[in-house]
């Protein structure tokens, strides 16, 4: 396996988020998914719980992986090595499907301020970092631009900043800003 910093990660991307893993064994406490209208699972735990139920999915479904300590919302990455890519689409499918994605639908206002908050302290450190510019956007515009995704995405202050070379590594603004692996 390559070890970049680059390579290929598995998160969330959702979307997106920074996870520096506890070490937590099989008997995890993250609650059970649930299911939905559509039958589609959602997951109740925080991001730090999701990774390491996908993390251990994916390992048992002979996928390897490695840790990636800064920056991936997974705080790990996927080994591309000896895996075609259906193989990988059949096993991150399945472990999706399982254990469920956290819920976007239907958020109370006490989550989206929660959601908002965690993605300030984010911008704030991209911005000292010199990673981005300009000003966040508001809280009104974050719940109104969440609406208008038909509440699916939530903003990423990520999504639009730089990369950095330092001593000859190039990190990705996750790698030095992640976000708090407690609130998705």
């Amino acid at each position: 396996m390559k070890n970049t910093r680059l390579g290929y990660s598995v998160g969330l991307g959702v979307l997106v988020i920074s996870v520096l893993m506890a070490l937590v064994g099989c008997t995890s406490t993250a609650p059970a998914p649930s299911p939905t209208n559509e039958g589609a699972k959602i997951f109740h735990g925080t991001p730090a719980e999701w990774s390491l139920l996908f993390r251990s999915c994916l390992e048992d479904n002979g996928l390897t992986t490695a840790d990636l300590p800064d920056g991936d919302a997974s705080g790990f990455m996927l080994s591309n090595d000896g895996v075609t890519e259906e193989r990988r689409t059949e096993v991150t499918t399945k472990c999706h499907s399982e254990i469920g994605e956290p819920q976007m639908e239907g958020l109370s206002d006490d989550e989206l301020h929660r959601r908002y908050e965690s993605r300030l302290d984010q911008f704030q450190c991209l911005l000292k970092n010199d990673l981005i510019s300009g000003s966040p956007m508001s809280f009104e515009k974050f719940v109104d631009e969440y609406n208008r995704s038909g509440q699916k995405q939530l903003w990423s202050p990520d999504q639009d900043a730089s990369t950095v070379e330092r001593d000859g590594i190039l990190y990705g603004p996750t790698d030095i800003c992640p976000r708090d692996t407690s609130t998705w």
